[in-house]
């Protein structure tokens, strides 16, 4: 069984093995004599990771804000109905 030494090592190596493909398929598309100081495939993957992460936190704020406004109707409903079984 290997320790949690070993596996972080073999995380990193894979990491870097992942990092180093992406530079390759950077330069296979971009050509050779593209500027790797500008980010490349790196950089976009990284600004696309951004873009969902703000995309998934305002969809949480709908779901959220649906919820709440769901659950307010049901209530105002609710006591509604309480109020018209007690007055008749």
């Amino acid at each position: 069984m290997a320790t949690q030494k070993q596996m972080i090592e073999e995380l990193l190596n894979k990491q870097k093995d992942q990092g180093d493909l992406l530079k390759d398929i950077d330069t296979a598309l971009r050509g050779p004599d593209y500027d790797e100081g500008d980010g490349g495939l790196i950089a976009e993957v990284h600004q696309n990771t951004q873009c969902i992460k703000a995309i998934k936190k305002k969809q949480h704020k709908i779901v959220t804000w649906g919820v709440t406004l769901f659950g307010a109707i049901n209530l105002a409903a609710v006591i509604f109905t309480l109020l018209s079984k007690f007055r008749g």
